[in-house]
C-alpha cells in the first residue's frame, strides 16, 4: 500500500475508534457485560478500551514517525490516550447514570501503558514496514565481497 494511503487509513482508524469510544462512554446507564460480573470490572473494560487506542497510536507513530524514537513514541501514545481518557471522564459528568471517576481515568492510563509497552517490546529490533533489508543468501554475501 502506498505510504500516503497507509497514513490516511491509519488516521481514519484512530479517529473512528476514538469516536466509537466517545459514543460508548456517553451512553446513559451503560453497565459492563454480565460476563464481567465481578468487583471493579468496569476498570478492566476501561483499561482494555484505552489499550486499543494506545496500540493504534503506537502503531501509527512506529509506521509514520519512527525518527522520533521509541521512548518518545511511548510517551506520545500514552499521553494522548491518557488525555483522551481524562476528557471522556469529564464528558461523562453530563451523562445520566454515568459519573466522572478518577479510578476510571487511572484504568485508562494503565491500559495505555500496558499496550504501548507490549507493542514496543514486541517490535524491538525490527525495522519498520517497507524498510526491511532483502534476504541475502550465503552465496550472495560472498559475491558481494
Amino acid at each position: 500500500m502506498a505510504k500516503r494511503a497507509q497514513l490516511i487509513l491509519d488516521v481514519c482508524v484512530i479517529i473512528v475508534y476514538s469516536i466509537f469510544l466517545l459514543v460508548i462512554l456517553r451512553t446513559p446507564n451503560l453497565k459492563p457485560p454480565r460476563l464481567l460480573n465481578f468487583p471493579h470490572s468496569d476498570k478492566v473494560v476501561h483499561a482494555f478500551q484505552f489499550a486499543v487506542l494506545s496500540f493504534l497510536l503506537c502503531r501509527f507513530f512506529l509506521r509514520h514517525s519512527a525518527a522520533m524514537g521509541r521512548f518518545w513514541i511511548f510517551i506520545a501514545a500514552v499521553a494522548i490516550t491518557a488525555s483522551y481518557g481524562g476528557v471522556t471522564e469529564l464528558v461523562q459528568r453530563t451523562v445520566p447514570g454515568r459519573v466522572a471517576d478518577i479510578a476510571d481515568a487511572g484504568a485508562d492510563t494503565a491500559g495505555a501503558v500496558i499496550a504501548a509497552s507490549i507493542l514496543l517490546l514486541a517490535t524491538t529490533g525490527r525495522k519498520s514496514e517497507g524498510t526491511a533489508p532483502e534476504k541475502v543468501s550465503v552465496g550472495q554475501k560472498e559475491q558481494m565481497r
